[in-house]
């Protein structure tokens, strides 16, 4: 597989919602072990920062003051004074030591598991052409949990290669009951209005345009193993490829547990669209079709898959396909650039 440099990027889950603001907006971004408050004024600015267990801190009319806060503190503020944030203290129960203006604020949730999918042959040659190792295994046949980046594809051989089928990105975040976990406290779905999968990856914008993914939610009793090793591997021993759910003692031969579908195909929570940026930045992908967080949440128990729909091509549309290389991802197993989840959180 071809090197190349990576950016950041993000899939965006929009919600209307009476709270209102950008979900990037910084006004309302936090760490769990801190809070910020921040006034207005036109005449002077004062910064403090305390680490006691109980300080105070007054702003008169004419002052701009803000305080960062690692433990319980207490401010008071003058009546003419502006303040778009609020701290939690003495155990109040929210997710965020701060809120903005309206109330919201974001939590970050990490991936628990990723893997790559595929069904992927090449025409011409024997193997699977996701396997960098080249070996003679097909793709459903080969467990990518380990590998730290794949392609996403979708692809009939008739387009450009000789590669004919398809590569997805299965994702599971923690959650329980229904409910996504935040540290291992479950979030009630009302109080999230918007989300963002944060994906590093890859796309050439000077070939692809009108990015469509499906995304789709794993059947609640498909649980499966991600595997680890750092490369595509033989599916043995309970691992998952895209042939079986658990797979047998020996590659290829007969699952231990198969899919009651392929994955991909079940469960159906809506098509997203990706935007051309400049450079070779993968699009916040707004995922408004899925509804409110609590349609969509408790379907991803078992995971969310990511599947490529499809997009325009050197200029062609193609209302079906993705064509080889598609777009390329990269997962936990890369370090730093791991998948997460951001959420958007409002009081109610």
């Amino acid at each position: 597989m071809t090197s190349r440099s990576f950016v950041f990027a993000s899939m965006v889950f929009v919600v209307s919602s009476a709270c209102g603001g950008d979900p990037g907006d910084s006004t309302g971004s936090t760490d769990s072990d801190g809070s910020t408050q921040t006034g207005t004024s036109p005449t002077s600015t004062t910064t403090t920062t305390t680490d006691s267990e109980s300080d105070a801190t007054t702003v008169s009319p004419t002052t701009t003051s803000t305080t960062t806060s690692t433990s319980e503190t207490a401010t008071t503020v003058e009546p003419t004074s502006t303040s778009t944030s609020t701290s939690t203290t003495g155990g109040e129960a929210f997710f965020c030591d701060e809120v903005d203006m309206d109330g919201c604020c974001e939590v970050t949730i990490a991936v628990e598991a990723d893997t790559f999918f595929s069904d992927a042959v090449d025409a011409v040659n024997s193997g699977c052409p996701m396997d960098e190792l080249q070996g003679e295994l097909e793709c459903q046949h080969l467990s990518f949990g380990g590998v730290p980046e794949a392609l996403l594809f979708k692809d009939d051989g008739a387009i450009e290669s000789a590669i004919v089928g398809t590569s997805v990105l299965a994702l599971r975040f923690p959650s329980a009951d229904g409910a996504l976990l935040f540290d291992g406290e479950p979030i009630p779905n009302e109080l999230i209005q918007a989300a963002h999968l944060d994906l590093s990856a890859q796309v050439d914008h000077n070939t692809f345009a009108e990015l469509r993914f499906a995304v789709h939610a794993l059947d609640a009793d498909a649980a499966w193993v991600e595997g680890e090793g750092g490369a595509a591997v033989p599916c043995v021993d309970g691992l998952a490829s895209h042939g079986c759910r658990e797979c047998g003692p020996m590659a290829g031969d007969a699952c231990a547990s198969p899919w009651s579908v392929p994955p991909g195909t079940s469960n159906l929570l809506g098509i997203v669209e990706s935007v051309e940026d400049v450079g070779n930045l993968l699009e916040p992908l707004d995922l408004a079709p899925l509804g409110a967080a609590s349609e969509w949440v408790p379907e991803i128990a078992a995971g969310l898959v990511i599947v490529p729909s499809s997009s325009t091509f050197k200029g062609t549309s193609y209302p079906e396909h993705m064509p080889y290389p598609g777009v390329q991802v990269q997962t936990r197993e890369s370090g730093s650039d791991a998948p997460t989840l951001r959420l958007r959180l409002c009081l109610p």
